[in-house]
């Protein structure tokens, strides 16, 4: 038997691994690489791989130092370092697959590409915030000069500048977060999930009702309904006025009170795949 092998594929035997890398398809697919520490969909995938190639693993989305054992273990079988720290041999070895959003500014949210240009903006920078200050008038504050200071909470007119600057309409009051709720058309979340570019209003009490504690932000990534509903489930939100700048925050999914998408833009289908949803690490930083 081993001659057959040797003469047909010029070696003794086949190792099931070899069976498996040979036109097979993946196990799953993942928008980033996973590392220590992470949470989410993406280390969910891992963990099932993991399991299906027989290795004892927790399938609970937290990337944590037992999960980093077994994949020191994996590695080490498939002949690779056993650092524990995945890379695209471990992915490939894995069978799964890395599927990366396409940031081309001219897909279904051109107005969340239009506010990324500016990730990484404080709020006390002058030149940032005299181009923000433009938009106050647009949002219902005329009167406002600047972003910065307890007052001034700027993360509704974010979301109306990259709206604007696409061409698009957006909330004339929407320097208030909670008047968002009335924006466009309302998402149903919980079956459909969001989109990368959803409008997401929270409130950081869980108190929707609330006047105080509201914030809007993005959604940085699509989630799947499936994703957001697990139980303590997070997602990641882009906007302003996360600690006070311009970045990418983790919140809790049981604070969400609205989601919505802009009328003059076509819902697109259903999430079946979350990519960029959440790193898991929630934030803690201030949003006014």
């Amino acid at each position: 038997m081993d001659k057959f092998f040797k003469a047909l594929f010029g070696q003794s035997k086949i190792e099931p691994k070899d069976i498996e890398s040979v036109g097979a398809k993946p196990l799953g697919v993942i928008g980033r690489i996973p590392k220590l520490g992470d949470k989410g969909s993406d280390v969910e995938a891992v963990q099932k791989a993991l399991k299906v190639k027989g290795y004892a693993i927790k399938v609970d989305g937290d990337f944590g130092p037992d999960t980093e054992e077994v994949i020191r273990r994996f590695q080490r079988d498939q002949g690779l370092q056993g650092s524990g720290v995945m890379g695209p041999k471990t992915i490939g070895h894995l069978r799964l697959k890395v599927v990366k959003q396409e940031p081309t500014g001219d897909g279904k949210a051109p107005w969340f590409w239009n506010l990324k240009k500016h990730e990484g903006q404080i709020e006390t920078n002058s030149k940032f915030s005299a181009f923000m200050t433009g938009f106050w008038k647009k949002v219902g504050l005329p009167g406002f000069k600047g972003i910065s200071g307890s007052a001034r909470a700027w993360c509704g007119l974010f979301i109306a500048a990259g709206l604007i600057g696409v061409g698009l309409n957006y909330q004339h009051d929407g320097a208030g977060a909670k008047n968002w709720d009335k924006f466009g058309i309302a998402v149903d979340w919980k079956s459909n999930g969001f989109w990368q570019g959803a409008i997401v209003r929270i409130n950081n009490k869980g108190k929707c009702s609330s006047g105080s504690g509201n914030h809007v932000t993005l959604a940085n990534g699509d989630c799947t309904a499936k994703d957001l509903v697990k139980s303590g489930a997070t997602f990641s939100g882009y906007g302003g006025n996360q600690g006070n700048k311009a970045k990418v925050s983790t919140y809790t999914v049981n604070k969400i009170c609205s989601v919505r998408w802009p009328a003059d833009k076509p819902l697109p289908s259903k999430v079946t795949l979350s990519i960029n949803c959440s790193n898991g690490k929630t934030s803690n930083e201030s949003t006014r």
